[in-house]
């Protein structure tokens, strides 16, 4: 194979998905264990409608990038499971939306947890793996 087909899509590893235990507050009834969340990658475009989609106006009327409000499109947009789509799931947080149930059905380092580990999936570095590298 020549190197260029080595970029052709049908040719890259997938990532596919990943388990991640977000939680050991979400318990298997079966096995008593804590319930990994699935999750993927996301690519360089779904980022970047993400990033678009979290400009606001600020006071002087001037855009402004909402970073709380990305991260919880990152992270609702990076797990598979649960459904965070799910209607039934959203109704029993009383909530509307996917970005608001991560949110508010993940304690703080629980969310900051799982985003790292979504940005560690989508090859960001991570600040641990930057500790890592400046040291060797």
């Amino acid at each position: 194979m020549s190197k260029l087909r080595a970029f052709f899509k049908e040719n890259i590893k997938a990532i596919g998905e990943v388990e991640f235990v977000v939680s050991k507050r979400f318990i298997d009834e079966e096995t008593g264990e804590p319930i990994p969340f699935k999750l993927i990658a996301i690519s360089a475009r779904r980022d970047g409608e993400l990033r678009e989609n979290c400009y606001r106006m600020n006071k002087f009327n001037q855009p402004e990038f909402d970073t709380e409000k990305y991260m919880r499109n990152f992270a609702a947009a990076g797990v598979v499971e649960p459904d965070l789509r799910n209607q039934e799931l959203q109704d029993n947080y009383g909530v509307k939306s996917a970005e608001d149930l991560i949110s508010i059905m993940l304690t703080a380092g629980e969310f900051n947890s799982l985003t790292a580990k979504l940005q560690e999936i989508g090859g960001f570095k991570t600040p641990q793996k930057m500790v890592e590298e400046a040291k060797n």
